[in-house]
């Protein structure tokens, strides 16, 4: 071999899902792994010449992120009328195991939600949905609800929905909706559990996901 000649090696990385001793998960934790390597170089009648090097690998978990948008359509109505609500959650960049949207404290005994106007938009990916409902006298009630169909309504006036889908892996950009009606004050032709119009989901603002 000529004076400055190089061997180079390169290695492929990969971390584990879990844990090889206990089983946990490895993904919500940042990790530090330092590795060491050495060479050496002899010639004949003199002594064997080595050095050593390290490197730092980092490994840190994914963050995962939301974006929320709620528009209702009339930002104006009198006693009696109802305007429509939409929602929609957004996933970032990162597969997630959970998505919700959430509309809480908007309803009271003036504000009523007038039901869900068609079925809720599903995010790729997920394999099941639940709504909880909040009601205004107290306590929550919940259901499960399959893609393609609207969720049940409540049996009592609320003051907030949550819609949460859940799958192995909900992929990245990926949007949920929810569609309603809301109604204000007066007499309306519905009743709280009859059904009406709705849908909904950013980090800040309703939206929650779950790595």
């Amino acid at each position: 071999m000529s004076p400055s000649d190089q061997i180079t090696t390169q290695l492929g990385l990969a971390q584990r899902a879990n844990h090889r001793n206990d089983g946990s998960d490895l993904s919500t934790d940042e990790h530090q792994v330092v590795n060491q390597a050495s060479g050496a170089a002899t010639k004949a009648g003199e002594d064997p010449a080595t050095d050593q090097a390290s490197a730092t690998y980092r490994m840190k978990p994914v963050i995962p992120t939301v974006e929320t948008n709620k528009n209702i359509d009339t930002d104006r109505i009198t006693a009696g009328q109802s305007a429509g609500a939409t929602l929609t959650a957004t996933n970032g960049d990162t597969p997630i195991t959970s998505m919700t949207i959430a509309d809480l404290n908007f309803f009271n005994d003036e504000i009523t939600f007038g039901g869900f106007t068609q079925p809720p938009g599903w995010p790729a990916g997920a394999t099941s949905a639940q709504i909880t409902y909040h009601l205004l006298g107290g306590g929550t009630e919940s259901s499960s609800f399959s893609t393609g169909s609207t969720p049940a309504d409540p049996s009592a006036k609320i003051t907030g929905f949550e819609i949460t889908w859940t799958g192995t892996a909900i992929q990245p950009n990926e949007t949920g909706t929810a569609v309603y009606h809301r109604y204000l004050g007066g007499h309306h032709r519905r009743s709280q559990g009859a059904r009406g119009h709705q849908h909904r989901r950013q980090r800040s603002g309703g939206g929650k996901w779950k790595e």
